[in-house]
């Protein structure tokens, strides 16, 4: 992969999204562009999404929902929700 910039893309988003990118990648060593470019890297080596995208089923809608209103069990950490589930 060549390390010459020989093109550009133009990305419309928030400017709250992009500073919230911005700091998470920084936390994670690399630049907004970096990230930009390792995530189309990854699209083209597996010739698809680098991550599962997929549609949500009715029962994850209603889950949703039910934790944005406020419900659903919350756990200190993830050993206590291991421990509910006998995992």
């Amino acid at each position: 992969m060549s390390t010459v910039t020989d093109t550009q893309i133009q990305v419309r988003l928030t400017q709250d999204l992009k500073e919230q990118a911005s700091v998470l990648f920084e936390k994670m060593g690399m630049s907004l562009s970096e990230a930009v470019r390792t995530f189309l890297s990854q699209a083209v080596a597996e010739q698809g999404m680098p991550f599962r995208a997929h549609i949500p089923n009715k029962e994850t809608i209603t889950a949703i929902k039910e934790v944005e209103a406020g419900g659903g069990t919350k756990y200190k950490n993830p050993e206590a929700f291991f421990k509910e589930m006998d995992i």
